[in-house]
């Protein structure tokens, strides 16, 4: 655009430049004819004159107006050229970042075949992530099973008004995985709880979690937990199944409020 601008310039100055060279020769021929009329010189002179002028190219300047035009016609001409250059620079430039945004279009639908790749992942393991189902079948019914159970004992980090809470827990190890099944008193009507397999005895507050994968996630599968809220008369019952076999440093079961997890209420160490 600026280069067409430039050239239009360039060719307005140099039409104003021939409209002034052609009016200086109109007035250099109109004070010979004067002169020549007052000197009462030969009319056939003054026309020789004028021939001789026609000659010597005294309208010369008409012809370089009119090569200054083809000149900047031509230069026009390049310009036009050099902008439709221009405009394949652009359209190339458009063509590459039209397939440029292709690429990056599939890059998105490749993350989001990711995204779903792993929210399938995620909820395969929610698939699994058993928290209890009052329905199992309790760990002491399960057939061919070695079982191990325990009382559940108060533990000092037990927040106020549970004094009276007590239970047992049995655990049952078979060839289909893993069976826990507790029973609680004492509870607080309406409360949800969460009990988890622990990997030390009460005399530590049970320590950490067990996990089949000591590497791996900290829900189930890879841990058994038990969730549940208790009834109207402070009873809490759940079983959880896990088709993994718990090794045998899982000794304990923990109970605690689900809202107040660091609030152990009480401990069952399984023998």
């Amino acid at each position: 655009m600026l280069n067409r601008l430039l050239a239009h310039q360039r060719l307005l100055f140099c039409c104003v430049f021939a409209v002034a060279l052609s009016l200086v020769a109109a007035a250099c021929g109109d004070s010979s004819d004067t002169a020549e009329g007052t000197t009462g010189s030969d009319p056939a002179a003054s026309s020789a004159d004028c021939d001789e002028s026609a000659a010597s190219g005294a309208n010369e300047p008409r012809v370089i107006t009119a090569a200054f035009q083809d000149d900047d016609m031509g230069e026009m001409s390049d310009m036009d050229d050099m902008d439709d250059m221009d405009d394949m620079d652009d359209m190339d430039e458009m063509s590459h970042n039209s397939d440029e945004m292709s690429d990056m279009g599939e890059m998105s639908d490749m993350d989001d075949m990711d995204d779903m790749d792993e929210m399938s992942h995620s909820m395969d393991d929610m698939s699994g992530m058993n928290m209890g189902d009052v329905n199992a079948t309790p760990a002491e019914d399960v057939e061919d099973a070695e079982t191990v159970s325990g009382d559940f004992e108060l533990l000092d980090s037990r927040p106020a008004c549970y004094d009276d809470a007590a239970g047992s827990a049995v655990m049952a190890r078979h060839d289909d995985g893993t069976t826990v099944t507790i029973r609680l008193s004492g509870l607080q009507e309406g409360v949800s709880y969460i009990s988890h397999l622990h990997a030390e005895s009460c005399a530590t507050s049970g320590g950490p979690h067990y996990m089949f994968d000591p590497n791996g996630s900290t829900m189930p599968p890879n841990e058994i937990h038990l969730a549940f809220t208790a009834d109207g008369d402070g009873a809490g019952f759940m079983t959880a199944e896990n088709d993994q076999v718990a090794g045998d440093d899982a000794v304990a079961i923990v109970v605690h409020p689900t809202e107040l997890l660091d609030n152990k209420i009480m401990c069952a160490d399984l023998s």
